[in-house]
């Protein structure tokens, strides 16, 4: 193998946003893009990969779970931090907070976990969804942070300012997903070494 190997023309890192992994093969249409951490590999990802983590995330059933980061929501997301939080990635479902506020504290209370709230200035909604201890909260709508009259030093939840339509922001978020969410898991007996027989590997990829 490593007399005919090449450096990958395009790879990405398992900590990438799923945003990145989609625009190469989007811009560049390559069968497969290797998954490499300082150089290591970590594995392989094709179209069909990225398919089937949507598939399998839409048969679980129920409000969907993400794996979130703070700095990829910054990479995919057009906009700035207004505060960032005290946990830089973790799991949460997604809610749109657009219902009357009523309402929108009657299905707050009922979610088993806590949602990162996307929203416009709707202060009584945001200021419950900080006493709430929500992990997340991204603003739309807003032209200027200065206008928003709402004190976040307590909350130790990110607050993020969207600068795209509440629609494009929910899409997005949910393609920061980091790419270790979707790559599987490979054994130690799909590592490809250089001086693996180039038949082997080849019979290890396709397996």
């Amino acid at each position: 193998v490593g007399e005919v190997v090449r450096q990958p023309k395009y790879s990405v890192s398992s900590s990438d946003p799923l945003y990145a992994l989609m625009d190469i093969f989007m811009r560049h249409h390559p069968s497969v893009v290797p998954v490499l951490d300082d150089g290591k590999y970590k594995g392989l990802l094709t179209a069909d990969d990225i398919n089937a983590f949507f598939l399998r995330e839409n048969r679980k059933g129920g409000r969907l779970s993400y794996l979130l980061s703070e700095d990829n929501i910054e990479r995919v997301i057009d906009g700035v931090y207004i505060k960032r939080g005290s946990v830089p990635s973790f799991h949460a479902p997604c809610m749109v907070g657009a219902m009357e506020y009523g309402t929108y504290i009657e299905r707050l209370d009922k979610l088993g976990e806590k949602p990162v709230l996307v929203i416009g200035y709707r202060k009584n909604h945001i200021t419950a969804a900080m006493e709430r201890g929500l992990p997340g909260i991204v603003l739309t709508g807003i032209d200027d942070e200065k206008s928003i009259d709402i004190d976040f030093s307590s909350y130790s939840g990110f607050v993020y300012l969207s600068a795209v339509d509440t629609a494009e922001t929910i899409r997005r978020l949910r393609l920061s997903t980091p790419i270790a969410d979707v790559l599987r898991e490979e054994s130690e007996d799909k590592h490809i070494g250089s001086d693996m027989l180039f038949d082997e590997a080849k019979r290890k990829l396709q397996e």
